[in-house]
């Protein structure tokens, strides 16, 4: 392979990669997908409003039973 060769192929994967990475920000950022990523961003808070909430049921209902007990 000569030089002249290796440079083409250069220029060739760079431009592959470019358009690549167009596609894929143009992919992310296409208005369609907005409500995938808000609901995805919302996961981790959804999980410690469920957390938190099962917490305190147990909490309340712990202490329910002691009183039943009792």
């Amino acid at each position: 392979m000569g030089m002249e060769t290796v440079s083409i192929l250069k220029q060739f994967g760079l431009v592959w990669f470019f358009v690549i990475f167009l596609i894929i920000i143009g992919w992310a950022y296409w208005p369609s997908h907005k409500k995938d990523y808000d609901k995805a961003g919302r996961l981790a808070l959804d999980d410690d409003k469920d957390e938190v909430n099962s917490a305190a049921q147990e909490k309340d209902g712990a202490s329910g039973d002691k009183e039943s007990n009792a």
